[in-house]
Parts: structure tokens; sequence; C-alpha cells
């Protein structure tokens, strides 16, 4: 079993292999070139790019900027009268519901559909929290 410094020493070694491979600098020069082959260890290298420099883009001129208006900084109108009551009566009978059929054993609100009571339950009060996410007081 190998050590942990040999096995440090194993991933920098081919770190470098790689680093060299695409020939970007070479470590030992701290220099961009081409790299023999030989060097490290590496037996491929890439040839650096001959040739002009690339040239500077141009810079243009930005234009200038009113007041930040962002959907959040507008002002957003308070929900209708309607909507509190809506909401909280429909988690509360949604709750309702499903403590009826509990209590009644299966006998009320709906005999025939059994557990399908909880789900309707369910259903209602969930009506009720998903209008909370519309909420603005």
């Amino acid at each position: 079993m190998q050590s942990a410094t040999a096995l440090n020493a194993a991933r920098i070694t081919s770190t470098i292999a790689a680093v060299h491979r695409l020939g970007i600098i070479c470590p030992a020069t701290s220099q961009q070139q081409e790299l023999p082959s030989t060097h490290h260890g590496c037996r491929f290298s890439r040839p650096l790019r001959q040739g002009a420099p690339v040239p500077e883009s141009k810079s243009r001129p930005r234009p200038t900027k009113g007041p930040a208006t962002t959907p959040s900084s507008k002002t957003q109108k308070p929900n209708a009268v309607w909507f509190l009551p809506v909401m909280v009566t429909l988690m509360l009978l949604g709750l309702v519901w499903i403590i009826t059929y509990y209590i009644s054993d299966g006998a009320l609100p709906i005999p025939n559909i059994n557990n399908w009571n909880i789900g309707i339950g369910f259903g209602i009060a969930l009506a009720g929290f998903m209008m909370t996410t519309r909420w603005r007081s």
C-alpha cells in the first residue's frame, strides 16, 4: 500500500503532465513555450499559437439609464376584500371535513366513498393553503 505522500506526488505528477499536454505553461521556467516531448515525462505537447496577437475589442458608449424600474419596486395592490375570508374558510372547512370523517367513523360526511373523504378534506385545505401564496396585505 502506498503512503499518502506517494499518492499526492503521483497526483501532482499527473496534473503536471496534463498541463504539459495542453501546452499551457512550463512550471520549471514559468514561461509559455513549446515543451519538448521529454520534458517532465510528457510525450505530447501542443504547439503555441503562431501569428499576430488578437486585437482588443472596441469599447462602445453605454446608454444612460433612468431610475431603475423593477417589478418589486412597483406598488402592488392589496387583495380583494373577499380573499382572506375565503382562504381561511377553505383551510378550516378541509380540517373540519377530515375531523368529521374520523369522529363519525366513516359514516359522515359522504358515507359511500370511504377513505376518499380524507382526500376531499385535504384537497379543500390545500386550496386554502395555495391561496396563501398569493396573499398581499
